[in-house]
């Protein structure tokens, strides 16, 4: 994989601002000061899904235990991967580097 991945510490782990935005209101991780959600359609969206996609490198590609570390279901953050296609396809082949 060329692309070059921010290291996350996963036993300290509190998801950056940027991520937060991206993430459904259900997550526990977001807080009435994370501000409204964003979706792909917003430029800032690029910068959560890029703090999304280190977050899934540092699990090995494990949408459950990336979804455990953000406070929410693995459906959900299923559902926001699936939103954006560019997300969906970056997560794709993410996971197929770790296999």
């Amino acid at each position: 994989m060329n692309e070059v991945r921010n290291p996350v510490s996963l036993e300290s782990y509190s998801p950056p601002p940027e991520l937060l935005q991206i993430l459904p209101r259900n997550s526990t991780h977001r807080r009435s000061d994370s501000g409204p959600q964003i979706g792909p359609n917003n430029p800032k969206f690029i910068l959560g899904m890029q703090a999304l996609l280190d977050l899934i490198f540092a699990v090995d590609g494990s949408i459950s235990d990336a979804a455990k570390l953000l406070g929410m279901s693995t459906g959900a953050l299923s559902r926001l991967i699936l939103s954006d296609d560019s997300l969906w396809k970056a997560v794709n082949k993410l996971r197929a580097s770790k296999l």
